[in-house]
Parts: C-alpha cells; structure tokens; sequence
C-alpha cells in the first residue's frame, strides 16, 4: 500500500514556516510588536488630553507667547485674564515680548472708538499680580535664578503696573493676590495658557501647557471651567484673598506687610490654643 501523499495546502506548510521565519525575524519582529504597543499607548494618551482640553505643550513659557498674541487679536475674544507674579515673564522686552503690551493697547483703543461710535464695549481685561507683601517669599525660594535679576520681585510688580498705566489699563483692572503664586496663566474666551511655578525655578523657564475649553456632558465641568473658576475669573471675583488699585492706593499697597496682613486677617497669633494642644499631645 503506498503512503498517502501530505495534504497540498497552505496549512501544512504554515508551522515550519513560522518557526523559520521566527528564528530568522524573530528580533525584528519583536520590534514591531513593541512599536504598535506603543503606538497604542501614544494614541490612548493623545486621546485623554485631547478630552481634557490640552491642545498643546511647550518646554517654556517664550514659545508660547506667539500663541497669546494671536487670542489678542482675534476680535472674537472678548474676555482676558492675566495671573502672574509680576508678568516679567510675558511683559518684558528680555524675557517676554513687549508685543503683547502693544496688541493689548491697540485693542484698548479700538475699543474706546467703538463706544465713542455708539457701540457698547464688551472688551475685559484683568491682571492678577502676587501682592508684593508676599513677594519677598517667592523671591528667596528662586535663589540662584533670582540673584541674577537685577531688580527684586517687589519691584518688578510696580514696574508692570506702572507699565500697564501707559498703555492703557485702570486701575480697577489690576488685583493683587494675597498669597504666593502657584502658576502663571492668560485665560481667553475659548483657550487658556497655563505654566507652573516649581519651588525653585522661574515659571517663564517651565513648561506650559494650552488648553482649550472644550464641551463636556451635562452637570460635568471642563478643565478650562474649573480653572477659570479657581485660578482665574473666580479668584478675581472673590474679594476675600484679593486688593485692587482703585481700594487701596500703591503707596498703601506697598507698604503692607506681611505681619499686616495677618493682623487683619485675625493670624498674628503665630500658635493658636487649638494648635498648643496639638503639640502638646505630640510631645508628650
């Protein structure tokens, strides 16, 4: 009896095919199995930010003022919020673009033909400065990048605020935040720019990030949203934490102190009772 010849089909040359393959390709192939696993994991985070509303990262704040200017002169924005320090970082010729400081002006005096015209203003733009009774703490936690400055954080305010007053912006726009900084920002109508201050480095030297507002399900609020309510708008709109210009005079504002402000706010006890007996119980 003859031997039954092997099937003549594909699947009975597949296994030693493979296995050849394998051991010829078998490195090469693990690449590629690494590189789509990666490619996945890259498309599942693109995915997630992109819910989140950030649209985009820079590895300093400079490369993004380009993005700042273009909100500026879009007449669709209408709204601007400005939070910083002392906004060198955005304002100034070396470190900023003094641009920036031109484009507001220009949509200032656009605004101010629109009303003299018979129209009604709808342009709003706000600062939000650290108070510079709290300055004095930013500027020893910077330590080597701040030596090189050569004015203090103090000053710096006063300079921008002064600057501001030349181009244009009352009084009643400028509040000081009675609190150190925790992150720089320009909100507009629709996107917002947001860069960290890390404990020891100047926030115009750290990464950013844009966000834009996006639409979320009913009852759920966007990132943009909740910023604009904890960092921006809704911390201008909070009096308890801020002082504005047109309330208390420069001169006034920068001679309050620290000690000041915490008399006023009912802290100049440094150790409260409750706090003793907390201690207490610690060092027992």
């Amino acid at each position: 009896m003859s031997a039954t010849p092997p099937p003549n089909n594909v699947h009975y040359l597949m296994p030693p095919v493979v296995t050849s393959l394998t051991e010829q390709f078998g490195e090469q192939i693990a690449r590629c199995v690494q590189h789509s696993t990666d490619l996945q994991r890259a498309a599942e985070t693109l995915n997630a930010l992109r819910e989140l509303g950030v649209l985009e990262a820079f590895k300093e704040r400079r490369s993004a003022i380009p993005r700042i200017k273009e909100w500026l002169r879009d007449g669709n924005n209408q709204r601007f919020v400005f939070v910083g320090t002392s906004l060198r970082g955005l304002l100034w010729d070396r470190e900023g673009d003094t641009e920036v400081l031109e484009l507001i002006r220009k949509r200032l005096a656009a605004e101010k033909e629109l009303v003299q015209s018979g129209g009604r203003s709808r342009l709003c733009i706000r600062f939000l400065f650290t108070h510079p009774a709290f300055a004095y703490l930013r500027q020893e936690a910077e330590g080597d990048e701040r030596q090189l400055a050569d004015t203090s954080i103090r000053e710096e305010i006063l300079i921008t605020v002064l600057k501001l007053r030349k181009y244009g912006i009352e009084p009643g726009w400028i509040s000081f935040f009675l609190g150190t900084p925790t992150m720089f920002g320009v909100m507009s109508d629709n996107a917002m720019f947001i860069n960290p201050y890390p404990y020891k480095k100047q926030s115009y030297t750290s990464f950013g990030l844009i966000i834009q507002k996006t639409r979320v399900a009913v009852g759920v609020e966007s990132l943009y949203d909740q910023l604009c309510k904890s960092h921006f708008q809704g911390v201008l709109d909070d009096r308890r934490n801020t002082a504005t210009w047109k309330d208390d005079d420069l001169d006034t504002l920068w001679r309050t102190s620290l000690e000041t402000v915490s008399r006023d706010r009912g802290l100049a006890d440094p150790l409260p009772n409750r706090l003793r007996e907390m201690l207490k119980d610690v060092t027992a």
